[in-house]
């Protein structure tokens, strides 16, 4: 599991810039980080950019779940 936060950080910049919508499920598993380390980040992330999140089919897993993105 990964913990340094500037790796981190930028693999969840990376991922929302491919304009793709993802549950934590699959933030989790692209990241292989923590729950709590992904919400984390996207809060930090979402200091600086709008992350939308919303009940959608994630991009990753094709399930209905709350769903994130960059707006």
């Amino acid at each position: 599991m990964a913990t340094g936060d500037g790796d981190d950080y930028s693999s969840i910049v990376a991922i929302l810039a491919s304009h793709t919508a993802l549950c934590m499920r699959c933030f989790v598993k692209m990241t292989e980080l923590s729950p709590d380390d992904v919400e984390r980040l996207l809060r930090k992330i979402g200091e600086m950019f709008r992350i939308e999140s919303t009940t959608a089919i994630c991009d990753g897993c094709l399930a209905e779940r709350t769903a994130y993105r960059l707006v």
